[in-house]
């Protein structure tokens, strides 16, 4: 076997399997201990290395890597390692995946415990192994991915979003290699009447990390129980239609002004006792602050499914999809608007926001593009935006754009939660009516329930000098981005036209 095939290596001595209490006691050394009776650990790194992440897949693996994990494969038998046998995902879409992770950092297989169950057959070989030795020299830091073996290697980071990811960018792969694609994002049933008929949709919430994706989630709309939360991260969507979750023990949420008003359902699963928190403020006596950057601003939590109200942890799939909604953070884009066929591909490939403090908290509110949304795609781009538009044709997607930050060129009017879920809700019910946009092509409402929409009309906040010179500049640099991408089909690339 490869000397890059960690089953082929000397690992040492492992530490199988150990349960959730036995891995709180061996990291106990990193605990603050909340007011909740809930674990609460600080990192040195604080959000994904995304700028040391490479994958085989994309041919970015350098030789000086290679030459890295060979002296690891020599070396690791010095460590002491923790492993860690869980499921990503459910039924025909489950995949067995093993973490190895240096006993100093029990805190980071704790956190994996809380998310994922456990495998029903660990002695098995798995699909995905990930090893960390978060030891490593973090200036040298290195996220190697080797898709084709199914093994991600993660050197010098102790943030636990990394581990997280390396399971599920194996498995979003694996899902466009059986002719699906995977998704970053949350996915959740509605119910709801209209015209004395009942209706059950499962909507996708395509979003960045730390643009509201799990709040929208992770919300009711104000159907109450009629609402079902599926996941809040990252999907499997089957070439038939059915969309397979992947994570049914926990969510990884982002702590950022949570507030028990605004986001109830996520408050009330923060509060519980098996949760963990990741670089959230706790004082000296356990308060925890969910207000305070003085740690980040990219404070995160493993919230036990099982705690928030509206999932179904035995079932976290949804049999159909209906409608995708990508979130921006664009202030050229209304607080919600309603997208073509084509226009749907084309939003998918251009994946717009502003940067958070999940990817990078230096570069905060800079712009951004991403396609899907998804900064953990592997293999051309482009396809995935082929492969969208094949499905919504095939089956039928309606497709949306729902800006969650502010209209205007100086943020001149706020979007708050409860104006988005405003919009979500009337949109299911069919209360808006709808007219063309005359700059980008997409149908804004012009009314909700009989009342008009002035005051969300995006042009109402720039001069007629501003506006002109803002679309104009967005459709000049939307056309560079599309350049990047050759094998895009022709009716995708001419949408944003």
């Amino acid at each position: 076997m490869s000397v890059y095939d960690v089953r082929s290596w000397n690992v040492g001595k492992v530490i199988k399997n150990p349960s959730d209490d036995e891995l709180r006691k061996l990291a106990k050394h990193d605990e603050q201990t909340t007011e909740f009776g809930s674990a609460s650990y600080v990192t040195k790194i604080r959000s994904r290395s995304a700028q040391f992440t490479r994958s085989s897949v994309d041919k970015e693996i350098l030789p000086e890597d290679l030459k890295y994990i060979e002296d690891l494969s020599q070396n690791v038998n010095r460590y002491e390692l923790i492993q860690l046998d869980r499921q990503v995902g459910q039924g025909e879409y489950a995949f067995h995946v093993r973490l190895y992770v240096t006993k100093e950092y029990a805190r980071l297989a704790y956190e994996l415990s809380r998310s994922l169950v456990a495998y029903r057959e660990p002695d098995h070989t798995p699909d995905f192994i990930t090893l960390d030795i978060p030891e490593w020299n973090t200036a040298e830091r290195r996220m190697l991915v080797f898709a084709d073996k199914g093994i991600t290697f993660l050197l010098g980071s102790d943030y636990w979003g990394e581990i997280k990811k390396s399971f599920l960018r194996q498995a979003m792969y694996r899902m466009k290699q059986k002719g699906g694609l995977g998704l970053h994002a949350g996915a959740k049933e509605v119910t709801y009447s209209k015209n004395g008929e009942k209706y059950t949709e499962g909507l996708l919430l395509f979003g960045l990390s730390g643009t509201g994706k799990t709040s929208l989630t992770c919300h009711d709309f104000g159907f109450g129980k009629d609402t079902v939360i599926k996941q809040d991260d990252v999907v499997l969507l089957s070439g038939e239609g059915k969309c397979y979750g992947t994570e049914e023990r926990g969510f990884y949420i982002k702590t950022d002004g949570l507030t028990q008003k605004e986001q109830p359902l996520l408050y009330k699963a923060a509060s519980h006792p098996h949760t963990v928190f990741e670089n959230v403020w706790v004082e000296k006596n356990g308060k925890v602050d969910f207000f305070s950057d003085k740690l980040t601003s990219n404070g995160r939590a493993v919230v036990p499914v099982s705690e928030i109200d509206h999932t179904s942890p035995d079932n976290i799939h949804c049999d159909n999809v209906h409608r995708l909604f990508y979130i921006t953070r664009n202030p050229l884009m209304p607080p919600i608007a309603k997208l073509t066929l084509t226009l749907g591909a084309a939003y998918f490939m251009l994946g717009e926001s502003i940067k958070t403090s999940a990817a990078d908290p230096k570069a905060k509110g800079e712009p951004v593009r991403e396609v899907g949304t998804n900064p953990f795609i592997m293999g051309p781009k482009g396809e995935e935006g082929n492969r969208i538009y094949e499905l919504a044709e095939k089956l039928g997607f309606e497709f949306y754009v729902v800006n969650t930050g502010f209209l205007g060129p100086n943020k001149n009017k706020k979007v708050k939660l409860d104006d988005t879920v405003f919009f979500f809700r009337n949109t299911l019910l069919g209360n808006i009516e709808w007219e063309k946009d005359p700059d980008f092509g997409f149908e804004i409402p012009a009314k909700v329930l009989g009342k008009t929409m002035d005051e969300w009309r995006v042009k109402k906040y720039f001069t007629e000098e501003e506006y002109v010179q803002a679309v104009s500049g967005l459709k000049k640099d939307r056309e560079k981005w599309f350049a990047q991408f050759p094998e895009l089909r022709s009716e995708i690339l001419n949408a944003i036209h």
